[in-house]
């Protein structure tokens, strides 16, 4: 086993995308439905630590965590985009964040070996293809998102089976942590703590009847 050290209602445009497969030579045709969604949701954590219950998340340069006192309800905003691959029968959410501006930006994950940094990242759409490689994981459109609990708050997951630990807050200072997705590949040698990352509406939410994909 490696160790790594650590250094620090729902308004609904449909889009559908037709791209090759990867497989050289072949005929088939993939179809991808885009789902723009305009509800608007803070991140807020659950978690056992008094520490870190109940605040929001706020962006950093560019890096997604706790920031002095998240309490407030000003951390930052996204949507919800929904992503249907057509073939797989497969649906996988993006998160972009609002307020939109002339340049794309969406929260995603970056790293390796499956321990990855929560991040804003720019104009994702453009860049997956070149930043992502065999070492590199560079992934801002598949995450899974849960039925509301009796609070309203949807849980947020990445990939269509969240790996454990799955989401875990790293402290970086004084009331400061930095927010990652870990699925127990390596050995960390931080300290950290679990936590869960959930959806916070600020408007109506997304209800589609006959829809088992939320």
């Amino acid at each position: 086993m490696r160790i790594f050290s650590i250094l620090s209602g729902f308004a609904l445009a449909a889009v559908v995308v037709a791209a090759p497969t990867a497989a050289p030579g072949a005929n088939h045709i993939t179809k991808l439905s885009i789902e723009t969604g305009t509800d608007q949701y803070r991140l807020k954590l659950k978690s056992d630590s008094v520490d870190l219950d109940g605040k929001y998340l706020r962006v950093h340069s560019k890096v997604v965590g706790i920031y002095g006192n998240a309490l407030e309800g000003n951390g930052v905003q996204v949507t919800l985009n929904r992503h249907i691959n057509g073939d797989k029968n497969t649906t996988l959410w993006s998160l972009p964040t609002y307020p939109t501006g002339i340049v794309e930006h969406a929260l995603g994950l970056v790293g390796r070996n499956g321990y990855l940094e929560f991040q804003d990242l720019t104009q994702p759409s453009g860049r997956a293809t070149e930043l992502s490689n065999e070492e590199v994981t560079y992934s801002w459109t598949d995450f899974t998102v849960g039925d509301p609990n009796k609070e309203g708050l949807r849980k947020l997951n990445y990939g269509a089976n969240s790996s454990v630990p799955g989401w875990i807050a790293l402290p970086i200072g004084r009331n400061e942590w930095k927010i990652k997705h870990y699925d127990g590949g390596i050995m960390v040698i931080q300290n950290y703590l679990h936590i869960k990352v959930m959806l916070e509406p600020l408007g109506h939410d997304y209800v589609t009847e006959n829809d088992s994909t939320q």
